[in-house]
């Protein structure tokens, strides 16, 4: 064999060691190697027939805004994947809730505009209906202006 095949699978070896490493490490610590989209599930709720709770879509790489949505489980087989329902109809970039009131799942959810925040109501009920409320006035005003509070 000549000096350049040795090296050449030398080097082979070497980076396929290298990769099943970089693969273990990722797996490891609980990653991946090309990381892509995660979704993270926040508190839920429970109602008479499901578990409420809201997610998040980020990518893992790159900055983006995440995409907030519902989903639903129902109790009787939680180990399904979840139904997600859309906040609103455009991309929602922040929520609250789910809150359960009167048997119907209540989510704040903001859009951003060119504008500015807008603030809605997503009403959800038992049997899947929902009810979009798009907030004017106060709510829609002092919301978009809300900054956290000072330490102290």
């Amino acid at each position: 064999m000549s000096q350049l095949a040795l090296g050449l699978r030398n080097l082979a070896f070497r980076l396929a060691i290298f990769i099943a490493l970089a693969a273990a490490f990722a797996w490891m610590v609980g990653g991946q190697l090309f990381p892509g989209w995660r979704t993270v599930r926040l508190d839920s709720t429970l109602s008479k027939t499901a578990e409420w709770n809201l997610a998040v879509d980020g990518h893992a790489s790159r900055p983006s805004e995440g995409r907030w949505f519902l989903e639903r489980r129902t109790t009787a087989d939680r180990d399904a994947n979840p139904e997600r329902i859309d906040l609103i109809p455009s991309v929602c970039t922040f929520a609250i809730g789910p809150f359960l009131i009167d048997e119907t799942i209540q989510v704040w959810a903001r859009e951003s505009t060119q504008h500015g925040p807008i603030w809605w109501r997503v009403d959800v009920s038992e049997d899947g209906s929902i009810v979009r409320t798009r907030m004017e006035g106060i709510i829609g005003s002092v919301g978009s202006s809300l900054k956290p509070a000072a330490d102290g």
